[in-house]
């Protein structure tokens, strides 16, 4: 854990994934648990077994660049692009696992995870 000393009058920034304690002379103490992930859409959200790679845009918010992108649980290799976009590749069917839906997830901080989108392989 890391301590900052913030004197009256100025402002603390938090940015990332972050739990922080507040603590302020003799006022009450103020825990801060930064939001998860929100994951919106896939683009493309579908691929043919078999296919060549996929290269998929997630959107949302609240992405940073040590997001990564979960399918059906396991972590694949992620590109972070913006706040609100993650790229990564899928090779048909992923995992090596058979045609199906496909549960995708961003996860970040090992424990903030954003809500399920599907990705099909036909």
């Amino acid at each position: 854990m890391q301590t900052e000393f913030v004197p009256a009058g100025k402002q603390l920034t938090i940015a990332g994934p972050a739990t922080a304690k507040i603590i302020s002379g003799n006022a009450p103490s103020y825990t801060y648990t930064s939001a998860a992930p929100t994951l919106t859409g896939l683009a493309p959200n579908t691929a043919a077994r078999g296919a060549a790679a996929v290269t998929v845009t997630a959107t949302g918010t609240g992405f940073i660049p040590t997001s990564e992108i979960r399918i059906n649980g396991q972590t694949v290799p992620t590109q972070y692009v913006s706040a609100t976009s993650l790229k990564f590749t899928v090779t048909p069917p992923p995992l090596g696992g058979a045609a199906g839906i496909w549960k995708v997830e961003v996860v970040q901080a090992g424990d903030r995870v954003s809500g399920q989108q599907d990705f099909t392989i036909t």
